[in-house]
């Protein structure tokens, strides 16, 4: 899950819960006090009536007086006698009875003053009520006074409705600040993401932008820009080590193949040591590749390869390295054919010599027991060359994979002369710099065409 999300699902859940809590608790606690209100109003009248003295003569006016401290409209008051009956009773006129025909409350209210809240017989609405003796003696009236609640459950269904909505679309605009402003506090840090994915290890040399703000941004852009500085000073020690010694190696393995060459053609030699020199011949010559691709990746990364372009005859380039491997594919039972006609590129020669080695290196070792052809054609604006081995091919997934570094896949075979694995990313890398394309096209056990095009 996105830090941003999380951010705002957490500060926003602490933010709701307490505003979910207060829509729950505001409501009762409103119906709570204007009851307690409601309730205090209503024993101030019954106390006022029960001084001024109850009688059933004149029970209007001081019924008036006591409905007055009450300051409702709608409240009433009723005189029961010992058996319950109502003697009188002042209010609107469509004011029911409160406990006329309510014996159980009747009979309480007889001995002590009680507040109740109740729904009288034959209505709706919820009334709240104090009742209690009017007078001292045992026989004593019993005075009644109740107000509907009406008023107070509008009051609370209205706040209720309020936070019903108002508390929601709080919420929501509340998380949504929350997503805006932990999406300013981020961008620094998207911003440094984007711009790490931008470097490559081609591009060690570029760093990460340091925002203004002295803070732990700051210090985690800076900590990555050392840490890039570190990574470049140790690629660039290691490249100068393949360098060196590259350059160490092909000075001896040039005198030995020399000697080699010299050997294979001595008339002393008999068959089996002709066969040996010839093998020994072919593994300098393959450890000679391997340093040359080595030198070639070095140079790469380090930023040192310079193209010497000039017109070069694509199919002579392509006979002349076919050539240098006929002798070892003969021994492998291959054959290697060179078809197209005349086609010049643009390029470099010594680098064009080495990426068609590379591909016939790889054809010879995964041919199989079938032939090599090697076709040079061109389009109205480049120049192209293929080469197709019989070889066991390469699943979907792999034909990305074998471009690159010290990538040898498992199912690619044969692997009967080795190899390093450098071969293909160079010659992407050399194809790439000269502005062409290099790809394959194959399919498990149909064998593999590796295509490059050139500038013409």
């Amino acid at each position: 899950m996105p830090i941003r999300l999380r951010l705002v699902l957490w500060f926003g859940s602490i933010f709701a819960i307490p505003l979910i809590l207060l829509g729950i608790a505001a409501p009762a606690w409103l119906g709570a006090e204007l009851g307690e209100r409601d309730d205090t109003a209503l024993r101030a009248a019954f106390s006022l009536m029960v001084r001024e003295g109850v009688r059933q003569a004149g029970f209007a006016e001081l019924a008036e007086a006591g409905l007055d401290a009450v300051r409702s409209n709608d409240a009433t008051t009723e005189l029961l006698g010992g058996d319950g009956r109502i003697l009188a009773r002042h209010g609107i006129r469509s004011a029911p009875t409160l406990l006329a025909g309510d014996r159980e409350n009747f009979e309480r209210a007889r001995n002590d003053m009680q507040s109740l809240r109740l729904v009288p017989p034959g209505q709706q609405r919820a009334f709240r009520i104090v009742a209690g003796p009017s007078g001292a003696g045992p026989g004593a009236p019993v005075l009644v006074i109740g107000s509907p609640l009406t008023a107070i459950e509008h009051a609370v269904a209205d706040i209720s409705d309020a936070l019903a909505v108002g508390i929601p679309a709080t919420i929501v605009l509340a998380m949504l600040g929350i997503w805006l402003l932990t999406r300013s506090a981020l961008r620094p840090i998207t911003a440094m993401v984007e711009r790490a994915r931008t470097i490559t290890m081609d591009r060690l040399d570029e760093r990460i932008t340091v925002p203004r703000s002295a803070d732990e941004l700051g210090t985690l852009a800076g900590t990555l820009n050392e840490m890039l500085d570190r990574i470049g000073q140790g690629l660039a020690g290691q490249q100068r080590l393949i360098a060196d010694a590259s350059h160490e190696l092909r000075t001896p393995l040039t005198m030995i193949r020399f000697e080699l060459e010299l050997l294979r053609e001595s008339p002393e030699l008999t068959g089996s040591d002709a066969s040996g020199v010839q093998r020994s011949l072919g593994e300098t010559l393959r450890m000679s590749r391997m340093i040359d691709n080595l030198l070639t990746l070095a140079r790469f990364e380090g930023g040192g390869i310079q193209l010497l372009r000039n017109r070069i005859e694509l199919a002579e380039e392509a006979r002349n390295v076919a050539e240098r491997f006929r002798a070892p594919g003969l021994m492998l039972g291959v054959d290697i054919a060179v078809e197209g006609g005349p086609v010049e590129a643009f390029a470099d020669r010594e680098r064009i010599d080495q990426v068609i080695t590379n591909l016939l290196d790889n054809a010879v070792k995964y041919a199989g027991e079938g032939d090599i052809r090697v076709r040079v054609w061109s389009t109205g604006e480049t120049a192209g060359l293929s080469v197709t081995d019989q070889g066991p091919g390469l699943s979907e997934p792999e034909r990305e994979r074998i471009f690159e570094w010290a990538e040898r896949l498992p199912s690619a075979g044969y692997h009967r002369m080795g190899g390093s694995g450098l071969g293909l990313a160079i010659c992407r890398m050399i194809v790439t710099a000269h502005g062409g394309e290099l790809w394959v096209t194959s399919a498990q056990g149909q064998g593999c065409t590796f295509s490059c095009t050139l500038p013409l």
